[in-house]
Order: structure tokens, then sequence, then C-alpha cells
């Protein structure tokens, strides 16, 4: 049963970004992950938390759940939840990140700025009591497995008129899934 903070792990329907997130985020042996968002139960209802191409917005589950890539007739989402020492950052990270509803996407990936992409926004969320996150910046990945600046991020920063920002510290959806904090409840799929 879905609660209130949980982290929603989802393979999206694989528009191009998706597919560049896809390209250079894959992790050995692990669900390839390109979307994630914040479960809040409003009485019986749940929603997610995100940030999606539309910015950052509040949608039903359901509505999650279909963007969601099927495997059978079963969303690929992968439900996990901070473990007990950690959960009392769960209403904190709710309200940061409804402070934050409305908000554009951060269709650049680079930090300090005014707009959240969907690892951007859990990771800003979920704070210590030092206010310190507990998902720490990583190195952004925009190299194939071949080691290689992918084809698909030179071409999508040129459109920004930007170099790959190589240096860039930041997120992903699949380095997050990896956090020691967090405890599988459930595969939706």
């Amino acid at each position: 049963m879905i609660q209130t903070g949980d982290i929603l792990f989802q393979i999206d329907h694989l528009e191009e970004l998706g597919r560049g997130i896809q390209e250079v985020t894959e992790k050995c042996g692990q669900p390839n992950f390109t979307h994630v968002g914040v479960a809040k139960k409003e009485h019986e209802d749940v929603f997610v938390l995100e940030a999606n191409i539309s910015g950052v917005v509040k949608t039903p589950l359901d509505q999650f759940l279909a963007c969601s890539e099927q495997q059978g007739n079963r969303a690929i989402v992968a439900v996990k939840r901070l473990k007990s020492p950690y959960q009392y950052t769960i209403p904190q990270a709710i309200s940061r990140i409804e402070s934050v509803l409305g908000r554009s996407y951060n269709f650049t990936f680079l930090p300090e700025n005014e707009e959240f992409y969907c690892s951007e926004l859990v990771q800003y969320a979920f704070v210590d009591r030092e206010n310190h996150s507990l998902f720490p910046p990583v190195p952004l990945s925009f190299s194939n497995a071949k080691g290689e600046v992918s084809e698909f991020w030179i071409d999508y920063y040129k459109k920004f008129d930007m170099e790959v920002p190589l240096h860039a510290l930041g997120s992903n959806p699949n380095n997050l899934y990896q956090s020691p904090y967090l405890e599988l409840v459930e595969n939706l799929f």
C-alpha cells in the first residue's frame, strides 16, 4: 500500500528526452528508470508530486501510472520507502515540494536555478535536521556505454546554445534508486 512520502520510480513512455536519459544513466543489473516522483495521500486519493515537462505538478496516481511503460497490463513502477530512521523527513519534504508547485521544468539540468527536473525535486525535498539532502549530488552523466558523450546530449544542449555540462552535479532516478536510505516496498510490474 502506497504511503505519503513513498518514492515512485518509473520507466515512462520513452519520448526522446527519456531515451536520452536512459542511455546514459543505466546501472548494470538494475531496472533503468527514467522518472521519479513522491506519493502524497489525501484521504482515499493518492497523488504523485513530480517535476515533468509541464513543471512541478501534483498528478493523480492513475495518471502517473498511465504514463508508465507497461509489462502486460501493469505499469513498470517501483515503490521505495525511506527506512525508519529517516521517515521524520517526510512531512517537511512534502511541504518543500508543495511550496514549489507550479515552478518550471529544469530543461538544462543545471543546479542553482528556480526550476526542477524530476530527481532534482526529490533531492531538494528530502533533507535532514542539518538541512543536508539525503540524496547528495553526483556528477551528471552524459556518456553512453562506450564512454563517449552521447550525440543526443550534444544536439540537446545546442538547442540552448550550450556545451554539454560535463562537470555539473545533480541526480538521476537510477542513482536515487540505489540510495541506502530507501527500501523496496513493492514493484508494480
